[in-house]
């Protein structure tokens, strides 16, 4: 990006010296000062010494604060607050930007970038519309391919996946090359669940590749949250892994795909042969352990993951501490996982908390409450794993409140959208007891 930006810039620095020639000689020192200082910036700019440039930046704007050159010096700071992930510095400065008047050459700079940092904040509605304004005011083709690029990436990390796969398919017909537009394309196939199609994208790929082993993951994760899990070992034994083999992606796929169906055995022993330090396979881990009984040597770990990085382990691992709480103090891991709900603003793991407090007033014999908490998941974007499970305790819930009419519906409605689900043989039986109590015997059968 910053090479992009420093041609940029160049071409606008060339702007300002042929304008600079009207200026008075009395004033040409001066002149002459600050352009030397700017010529420094971008040259730090292109540098990379970020510590140095932001030193140079804030003079610059201390000595030159009516700079024709100020425009361009704040769109460098801009920049740099975007590189360093501190969107709300970067989107005030894209802002003042836009609302001045500055050069044509960086409007679809600054649009581009900030509908970037905006996207990356989740305001997609305003960053679509500066993307918008690239394709009506800005006539570089590259830019209106970036317009592009970036409006299918916002399309799928806002779940639109048939708006994306749209945009990546025009992208692709002007950048035929770029395989990693292709791996955006194949995303939303798999999220359409268009496997056939997925798949002829993946089976077109170079094993050895680079970009291969996201192609691989991404399918091996999908058959996962799919609950394919015959199709998963299939895969594994039969193809070509390529640049995936031996990958942490690929150990981390293995050990979930052993944890989803109960095989902590394999689980363990997957454990044991990568033997990685990442947090998430600590949290793995700490599931073996549990299921081998040793609730209380795995606390200890539970508990230092709450604090991790990643968002996704930390959840998970306060939700496993809960389970651990609740086998003692139900009421205290109720009353706590209610909190962490209501305070929480963060999507991470909702879904999967609200499955956790529904389990928990389902086996507080709540069933009401139970109904109402997993509904409440519904709402989130859900794996068909995790969707499976909360159909189930959805059903079994009606059963135990004795509504056996909403039950043999649940039941009903689990089978249909779930022909493979690990909980189709409970399904059968309730359904046929259900029917039996009914004294409905040839349909119980």
């Amino acid at each position: 990006m910053r090479k992009r930006i420093l041609l940029c810039i160049t071409a606008m620095s060339i702007s300002i010296l042929i304008a600079a020639q009207s200026i008075p000689r009395d004033t040409l020192a001066g002149s002459n000062m600050e352009k030397y200082a700017y010529q420094y910036i971008v040259g730090l700019y292109d540098s990379g010494d970020n510590t140095a440039l932001q030193r140079e930046l804030y003079q610059f704007k201390a000595l030159y604060p009516n700079s024709l050159y100020l425009p361009y010096v704040s769109y460098i700071e801009g920049n740099l607050f975007l590189e360093a992930g501190n969107h709300v510095e970067a989107q005030r400065i894209y802002s003042e930007l836009l609302d001045s008047k500055i050069d044509q050459r960086i409007l679809a700079e600054v649009l581009l970038n900030y509908s970037i940092s905006l996207g990356a904040t989740g305001n997609f509605t305003e960053a679509i519309h500066c993307l918008q304004r690239i394709d009506s005011e800005i006539t570089d083709s590259f830019y209106i391919q970036e317009a592009v690029k970036q409006r299918a990436l916002m399309f799928y990390n806002q779940g639109q996946y048939f708006s994306a796969k749209k945009e990546y398919q025009k992208a692709i017909t002007a950048s035929p090359q770029d395989n990693a537009l292709r791996y955006g394309l194949f995303r939303c196939l798999v999220k359409l669940q268009r496997d056939d199609e997925a798949l002829s994208i993946l089976w077109s790929q170079d094993p050895e590749s680079d970009m291969y082993s996201n192609f691989v993951l991404e399918w091996l994760d999908y058959l996962i949250s799919d609950e394919q899990y015959g199709e998963f070992d299939e895969f594994i034994a039969n193809s070509a892994l390529g640049s995936a083999t031996g990958s942490s992606g690929l150990y981390d796929l293995r050990i979930r795909r052993a944890l989803a169906s109960g095989h902590y055995s394999q689980a363990d022993s997957l454990l044991n042969e990568y033997q990685g330090a990442e947090s998430r396979f600590v949290y793995y881990r700490c599931l073996v352990m549990i299921s081998q009984g040793d609730s209380q040597m795995a606390d200890p770990l539970l508990r230092t993951l709450i604090n991790d990085a990643e968002p996704d382990v930390a959840v998970s691992a306060y939700l496993e501490r809960l389970k651990i709480l609740y086998q003692g103090e139900p009421l205290a891991a109720i009353t706590q996982l209610s909190t962490f709900i209501n305070e929480n603003s963060m999507d991470v793991k909702k879904a999967e908390s609200y499955y956790t407090l529904g389990y928990f007033c389902y086996h507080k014999d709540d069933y009401s409450e139970a109904i109402k908490q997993l509904s409440m998941a519904k709402h989130f974007d859900l794996t068909r794993e995790l969707s499976s499970r909360i159909d189930n305790l959805i059903a079994e819930s009606w059963y135990a409140l004795g509504r056996m009419d909403m039950a043999e519906d649940a039941f009903e409605r689990y089978l249909n959208q779930y022909p493979q689900g690990r909980y189709c043989d409970r399904a059968y039986f309730y359904q046929g007891y259900i029917r039996y109590l009914a004294k409905d015997y040839n349909q119980a059968k």
